[in-house]
């Protein structure tokens, strides 16, 4: 039997971000296949979020408070009753035809462990802090005026295909994946436990990688899928929160264990390169200074959880994007009008070639023409000499 929209159960999870909570509300209401019932669930905010979600009650949001750590995510195991399960986040925003494209992936795959999307960027396309205040709430072209997307899906049979393809999105394929997008197979949610204490804020991709060893999985290749907002107010900048060293080692050791035992040193390349870019940013400053990336990488191999090999690729110091207004560029009108300078040229030209073939009182006024028309520096000259030349070898000739 197919699985449609009313065998998925959807929970945005949030905490005090009712200035963005509307929007992705709405994301959720707009879709082409329509959601009848979804939840917002609200571990201990104190902003005006009960009164945001109050607003589309008659779009089937319903909103219920949660209390203490993971109080959002027991929540959605205890009422998660469908098939699937989605747990999207309060900042992120859905493309009009997510469920329509994840549906066809689930029914193509019946059984899947879990289906996920690839995701944009915004309001700018990298992971930052800062934003210019211009950029703070602007909404993704894409998504204000959304086409129709692809029926790519990519089909992952096991944890070692999962952790591959992460890998190699780290090389820039189109086939990251979002885990805010996730739609869980019900049973394989019902079952998970938090894994924050062991990888931190990287728990993510583990936790990915470690539900593909309940079944296939697949990747919606088309990036409009999920719009992932960047901002200084996400998780992954807060301080206080960041990663302990052991915690961004077991992320490491994650994917170390999945390529063990096997001849895959283009994957190992990888994964010093994902290293260096991405356990910075989440690590506790004082653990980075002390033991940096490529320090890290020695650890693994010293703990054989990683080969040897693996030291003798060059690592390198991350470097945070730079996001700044554009600068204003001042273009002169003789450029911005293009027509009108070759316009000109075509026309000095005419006259010129007229100057030249006639005779007389005709030519007089041709070349008083020419010089009334102030043509543009090195233009009238290179002509000039041009025909100069013309007629100096036409004599020659003769």
């Amino acid at each position: 039997m197919s699985c449609t929209i009313d065998d998925i159960d959807i929970f945005i999870l949030t905490h005090n971000r009712a200035d963005y909570l509307e929007e992705t509300i709405r994301s959720v209401i707009r879709q082409t296949e329509p959601v009848k019932v979804f939840y917002v669930l609200d571990n201990e905010s104190t902003d005006h979020t009960e009164e945001v979600a109050a607003r589309y009650a008659s779009c089937g949001c319903r909103y219920v408070k949660t209390s203490g750590r993971y109080g959002n995510f027991f929540k959605a195991q205890e009422l998660a009753a469908g098939k699937y399960v989605l747990t999207f986040h309060d900042d992120d925003l859905l493309h009009p035809e997510f469920f329509e494209k994840m549906l066809i992936g689930l029914n193509a795959l019946p059984g899947a462990a879990y289906g996920v999307s690839t995701f944009t960027w915004f309001p700018v396309d990298v992971m930052a802090a800062q934003l210019p205040r211009l950029y703070e709430n602007q909404l993704p072209w894409e998504y204000l005026y959304p086409r129709h997307m692809t029926d790519d899906f990519l089909v992952l049979k096991d944890s070692f295909e999962v952790t591959k393809a992460i890998l190699f999105a780290e090389s820039y394929y189109p086939c990251n994946p979002c885990i805010c997008s996730v739609l869980y197979r019900a049973d394989i949610f019902r079952k998970r436990v938090p894994l924050n204490d062991i990888y931190g804020k990287l728990d993510d991709t583990p936790l990915l990688i470690r539900m593909a060893k309940e079944g296939p999985a697949f990747i919606y290749l088309d990036h409009r899928a999920v719009f992932h907002r960047t901002h200084k107010r996400r998780d992954a900048y807060n301080p206080a929160t960041a990663n302990t060293l052991e915690q961004s080692y077991n992320w490491a050791r994650a994917y170390a264990d999945e390529l063990r035992g096997r001849d895959c040193p283009d994957l190992y390349r990888k994964l010093v390169n994902m290293i260096c870019n991405i356990y910075p940013i989440v690590t506790r400053k004082e653990v980075v200074e002390e033991y940096p990336a490529e320090k890290l990488i020695r650890l693994l191999v010293e703990r054989g959880d990683a080969p040897s090999f693996m030291t003798k690729f060059p690592t390198h110091d991350y470097v945070p994007p730079e996001i700044a207004a554009p600068k204003p560029v001042l273009i002169p009108a003789a450029r911005y009008f293009p027509s009108e300078h070759v316009r000109d040229i075509l026309q000095t030209m005419k006259l010129i070639c007229a100057w030249k073939l006639t005779a007389g009182q005709k030519r007089k006024e041709y070349k008083k023409a020419v010089q009334e028309r102030n043509p543009r520096s090195g233009l009238f000259r290179a002509l000039k000499e041009s025909w100069r030349l013309h007629r100096m070898v036409g004599r020659e000739s003769k």
